[in-house]
Formats: structure tokens, C-alpha cells, sequence
């Protein structure tokens, strides 16, 4: 039995469309996780600036933001979690 091993050993920019829209969609991915690390980062630094000390609360406030981000996406059915 002859296996196919030639659609496994192609790169991912090499199958057309779909590859092209899955790379657009990780570059659009990469682009907002770094935005949100670039937020807590001038949080952080402003803290630290203004206070001269750390504050370790600010990534608890972060959390509590994330998980009710979530709740509102779950009771609006706007996920794709369901």
C-alpha cells in the first residue's frame, strides 16, 4: 500500500489559499497577543514610575479582565466556545 507522504512534506506557505489566509490569521493573532503584552507592560511601567515601587495587583486586574471578557463572550454567543 503506497502512503501519501508528499501532502505532509509540503510547507505550509506552498498549499494556496487556505495557507495564505491561516498565516494572515497568525500574523493578525501575533499582532494582538503583542499589543496586550505591550499594554501591561506601559501599565506596568507607569506604575513603577509614578509610585517607585512595584505593584504586584496589576496582573491580578489584567486576569479579572480576561475572564470577564469571557463571561460577557459566553452570555453574548459570540464565541466560537460553544
Amino acid at each position: 500500500m503506497k502512503a501519501d507522504y508528499e501532502s505532509v512534506a509540503q510547507p505550509i506557505w506552498g498549499r494556496g489559499h487556505e495557507s495564505r489566509l491561516y498565516i494572515a490569521q497568525q500574523i493578525i493573532n501575533a499582532v494582538a497577543l503583542g499589543s496586550l503584552y505591550a499594554l501591561v507592560a506601559i501599565g506596568l511601567s507607569m506604575i513603577f514610575g509614578i509610585l517607585r515601587m512595584t505593584n504586584f495587583a496589576h496582573g491580578d486586574m489584567m486576569m479579572v479582565g480576561a475572564y470577564a471578557t469571557l463571561v460577557l463572550q459566553l452570555l453574548a454567543s459570540v464565541s466560537g466556545w460553544r
